[in-house]
Formats: structure tokens, sequence, C-alpha cells
């Protein structure tokens, strides 16, 4: 049987190009589904296998035309990446497992929903906001999980927002479901404040939870980076309590300084003030890729290595933290879906200011 060898060159989505190699020359291309595009960049024969112009192979006689054909460009299956609106991703679920409980309460009784309508509503909602930025946070329901409320210190940032007139910000609230929590429970809703990078989830978030003419807490739509937002800039120095939810992580080490000492901004420069939250963490900490930021990673963190980033915040803002952590294995749910590594951790927080 007659061999031809085919030099490839493979171009990955990110950039990088796998070596040349030899297949057989039947365009059964054995490409794995990396994104990758492939290109038949040269042919040549075996000449001591084709004897006077016969073959054995599928392909025929190997004349001019049958080599054009044979190297035109073949594409692979694009592998499908964070930012894709298609649905058919790992981070997609099409259904929801299981509605935790203070999440069903708070949409029958905050948002008068009927039990049964319950279900049907969440997916119509989520389904709305994957089309306004398709977050896997978005796309696996972890917004039902309510996670301020999950943090050991929640008893206590309640009652520091009901007896002592204190304020706490809601940074990248999504939906702001956990300042509907927080005020279900019994928080002044004047007290409790979210921003988020897009407004469309805010808007998504009254019409999950129906409260559009009802709730009187304030959202602000703001960049955390952007110096000039005047709205932001008015709550320097009067938010006691931060809620960091599923934020730090979005950045790299740099990034995720920068956005700390922003925050120190927005605190009383007092003993108390308090940053808690939970994120994606690692047992092995470090630069992961990350293709919705500007710089293209992010820096996810064990206990250490976040304690360590909070002492540089300190050192450049002349402040003192205090770091409490727990590290938790994710829900056995979003393991092994193709987003998250065996390694991945929550990583939950409380940083006091000394």
């Amino acid at each position: 049987m007659a061999t031809l060898t085919i030099n490839l060159v493979i171009s990955l989505q990110d950039g990088s190009v796998v070596s040349a190699a030899t297949v057989p020359g039947d365009r059964k291309l054995g490409v794995d589904e990396k994104g990758a595009t492939v290109t038949i960049a040269s042919v040549t024969t075996s000449t001591n296998e084709l004897d006077e112009g016969k073959t054995e192979n599928s392909i025929g006689k190997p004349d001019a035309t049958a080599l054009k054909d044979l190297a035109a460009p073949v594409e692979a299956p694009v592998a499908k990446k964070v930012g894709s609106k298609d649905k058919d991703v790992a981070w997609y679920f099409k259904n929801i497992n299981n509605i935790p409980g203070p999440m069903q309460e708070l949409l029958e009784k905050w948002s008068g929903l009927a039990p049964n309508d319950v279900r049907a509503h969440i997916h119509r909602v989520r389904d709305q906001a994957w089309d306004v930025w398709p977050y896997p946070c978005i796309g696996m329901f972890f917004f039902l999980d309510l996670g301020l409320s999950l943090l050991p210190p929640y008893a206590q940032v309640l009652n520091r927002l009901r007896t002592n007139n204190e304020k706490l910000l809601d940074l990248g609230c999504c939906f702001g479901q956990d300042v509907r929590k927080l005020v279900f429970d019994g928080a002044p809703a004047e007290n409790v404040y979210g921003t988020e990078l897009l407004g469309g989830y805010i808007d998504e978030g009254y019409a999950l939870f129906c409260d559009k003419d009802k709730l009187k807490s304030k959202f602000i739509v703001a960049d955390i980076f952007d110096a000039k937002n005047d709205e932001l800039n008015a709550l320097n120095g009067k938010m006691d309590i931060l809620y960091a939810g599923s934020f730090f992580h979005l950045w790299n080490w740099e990034d995720q300084v920068k956005v700390a000492c922003r925050l120190v901004e927005l605190m009383p420069a007092r003993p108390g003030s308090l940053v808690l939250g939970r994120q994606a963490g690692s047992l092995k900490p470090g630069e992961i890729p990350h293709r919705i930021n500007k710089t293209g990673t992010m820096f996810q963190h064990d206990p250490q290595t976040f304690a360590k980033m909070w002492k540089e915040v300190g050192e450049k803002t002349g402040s003192e933290w205090n770091v409490v952590t727990q590290f938790e294995v994710r829900d056995a749910s979003a393991q092994g879906k193709g987003f998250n590594s065996p390694d991945t951790r929550i990583l939950t927080f409380a940083v006091y200011r000394l």
C-alpha cells in the first residue's frame, strides 16, 4: 500500500503550534478537540511504494488535482470557551438538580411566587441572564446558593447591620441575591448596597425577585478599576462591611492587590472593618489562563497565598489585617465537568482590619 508523508501545521486557539506529524494519506486526521485548525503545508510521496502511477491507497493517482485537494485546510472541532453563549458547554446546566431551601423560601415569601412556579421562573431568568453575559456561575446556577448567608460570620454581619446602623456593599453582586437575603433576614434595605459591572444583571435581579417597586437598596453599575465613577466614589470611607463573593479570583495577583487596595478606600479606617467572601481556590496556587480579563490570567489562592496578598495590601495602604480562611471541596456537581480541576477548592475568608 502506498503512503503519503504529510507535513502538518496545527494552530491552536491559544496561539501555540503543534509540531509536524506524518499520517496516512486518507485525510482522516486524528486531531483531538482542542479547537485546532489543521493545515496541510506540503505533500510528498514515497517513490519506492508508488509503481508507475499505480497506487492502492484511497486517494488514487497522485496527480496535481488530488494533491491540491489533499492540501486544503481541514477544520477540527472547535473547543467551546467561556464567553460563548452556546449552551452546549460544561458550565451550562440544562436543569436545576436542587433548589436550596433558603432560595426557595426567599422566592416564595419575599417575591410572592407560588411554590410550583419557582423552578420554571428560575430557568427563565437564568436564560435571560445567559444572554446578558454567559458567566459559568450563571450557567451552573451558583447564584442559588445565597453565598453570603453560608459564611461563618453571617450572623455577626446581620447583627452589625441591624443594631449598629452599619453599611454593607456587595461587590459584583450579580442579581443582588445576597442583598435580598440580608433584607429578608432583617437588615435595613437602605444600609445594603450592591455594585455590578453589568447593568443587565441588576435588571435580571429585579426580574428574578419581582421587587422593582419594593426593594429600597441601592445598586450601582461600576467597574472597580474606574477611579472616576462618582457613585462608587461617594461610598468611600462609608462601607463598614464588604462582601466579595467570587470576586478576587477574576484577576491575576497584581490586579487583585489593586482591587484590595481600592476596597480599603471604601471602608472606614478603623478596627473591625471587614471584607468577607468566598471564591475558587486551589491546592496548587498560582496563575491559570482566564480569557475574560485583559491580562488573560487569574490567580487562584490557597490560605497561605491569600494571607500573603493581604500583607502586601497592608504595606501599600498603611493598614493591618487579620485574615481568617477556610478551605473546602467544591460541590461534586461542579467537579469533573470540564470547568474545575481536581485541585479546585472553595476558599472562604473574613479579613478584619486591626
